[in-house]
């Protein structure tokens, strides 16, 4: 009887040993997840810093980073590029007026209403494609003709449409 007993013992120690390694194991987990949680918020304080960086010096020849910038630069025209040939795949143009994708052939925008044909044939003008570095930072609607909105220099509702 004492080798049963003796087997016994041991696998109720192997037990208990294996329920703390469990436990050693779960606790680690948790804290190295901590750990993860941690690293993944210093690194998008870093983006923040470093976009923050690009924004207030994209201007600037002379930075020391001048050479990153200028890639990060031509790297956002590739994107402005990529994003119109996926438009052109997809059959969608812009609204001139309000910016939101429209179906290639629509005559009028569905969100805004503007008549995008006649502004086609009124200015024929591409989508623009103006190197990002050089986009002012806000640009004032400029008013068209048979527009369901006539807007003046100041992006305020003309006199012609006050009255309707």
């Amino acid at each position: 009887m004492s080798f049963f007993n003796e087997l016994g013992k041991k696998l109720s120690q192997a037990g208990q040993d294996a329920a703390q390694q469990t436990k050693i194991f779960a606790e680690t987990t948790k804290i190295s997840s901590y750990i993860s949680d941690e690293e993944k918020r210093i690194d998008d304080l870093y983006k923040q810093i470093g976009k923050s960086y690009f924004e207030a010096n994209r201007n600037n020849g002379s930075d020391i980073y001048a050479a990153q910038i200028a890639e990060i630069v031509n790297s956002q025209n590739k994107i402005l590029e990529y994003q119109q040939q996926i438009r052109d795949i997809k059959g969608i143009k812009n609204c001139p007026n309000c910016g939101a994708e429209l179906n290639k052939n629509s005559g009028f925008c569905s969100s805004c209403g503007y008549n995008v044909t006649a502004a086609a044939s009124v200015n024929e003008a591409p989508v623009d494609t103006t190197p990002i570095n050089t986009v002012p930072a806000y640009t004032i609607p400029v008013p068209v003709e048979n527009s369901p909105l006539n807007l003046n220099k100041n992006g305020e509702e003309s006199e012609n449409n006050a009255e309707n």
